[in-house]
């Protein structure tokens, strides 16, 4: 997912001189490509997200479009007085490349983990908050990003995400929802890449008899009535995040403020840290983000409803 994005950056700057990556010691192949490629439009800044953020809001001032790239806990928690005073109190449309979303480098331990992001951001007044699934939706949403000409934060994974879509297919407008799976009984409502396991979670589910949908919410900014109301009547949320104040917290405020649904469930962390070290499919199943507990999750709500 992270190459998708940065492919498409590098497509946005071809066609665009104001364009700059900012980088916080990334020490990527890209971002010598990019310095190569676009000499005197890339900055490495160090370990000093605060001040990458503030550098490029004041890049943005001077007229230019900068993107600034680095760790999302780094950026979403290090940095977030600078997101919230230099980018969104001054209206300059940076984007910010998180890479690690959710539990996608469990390797590295809790530290590096990107599980309250959403949380930390979303309150932010005029802050787009994307969270793409796979990698033709992160070129999707970088490139949506540039064009809206907002500030951004987007969530991008790194471990090989499996494409959701048929080439072309993305819906182009991120603050809509999109259905990846369509069914009667229960809509699971994720984010992220874990919307690949929800949706081996509805065809295990099938074999069940249980229909179930599966509605991937790139934006977690806002979810209009117009597109709640569509999601179904019975919602299972799933996120890599703190239950609390993350897609849950949206997906609840809008059940809350429309009454139009019933929220049976969900899978994400609760209270907790995320637990070990392991690769992302190994976390999954300590965490109980794989398709088996989004199974028995949904399953056991289903039941009692019934």
């Amino acid at each position: 997912m992270l190459r998708a994005a940065l492919n498409e950056l590098y497509r946005i700057a071809s066609e665009d001189d104001r364009v700059f990556l900012l980088s916080a010691d990334n020490g990527s192949d890209y971002d010598f490509l990019f310095d190569r490629a676009f000499p005197g439009r890339y900055l490495n800044v160090g370990i000093a997200e605060g001040n990458m953020v503030g550098m490029a809001s004041g890049l943005s001032i001077m007229g230019k479009r900068p993107f600034v790239m680095s760790a999302g806990p780094f950026l979403a928690y290090r940095a977030h007085e600078f997101i919230r005073n230099d980018m969104c109190l001054q209206c300059q449309p940076v984007v910010v490349l998180a890479h690690g979303s959710g539990i996608s480098v469990g390797q590295l331990g809790p530290t590096h983990h990107a599980t309250e992001d959403i949380a930390a951001l979303r309150s932010i007044p005029g802050l787009l908050v994307l969270s793409p699934s796979c990698p033709s939706e992160a070129m999707g949403c970088v490139r949506y990003a540039y064009e809206q000409g907002v500030p951004a934060y987007i969530r991008l994974g790194m471990n090989g995400e499996k494409e959701l879509y048929a080439e072309g297919a993305v819906p182009p407008d991120m603050r809509n929802p999109v259905f990846l799976k369509d069914g009667s009984d229960v809509s699971i409502v994720c984010t992220g890449s874990v919307c690949s396991e929800a949706l081996v979670a509805a065809e295990e589910l099938a074999d069940s008899g249980f229909d179930a949908a599966v509605v991937n919410v790139r934006c977690l900014s806002e979810l209009p009535r117009e597109e709640f109301t569509g999601l179904g009547e019975r919602l299972f949320v799933v996120e890599e995040h703190q239950a609390v104040a993350g897609l849950f917290g949206l997906v609840s405020e809008c059940a809350a403020l429309y009454g139009t649904a019933d929220v049976v469930g969900r899978i994400g962390l609760d209270g907790e840290f995320a637990e070990s070290y392991g690769t992302e499919g190994e976390m999954r199943v300590l965490n109980g983000f794989d398709s088996g507990a989004i199974v028995r999750g949904v399953m056991s709500c289903l039941e009692e409803a019934s």
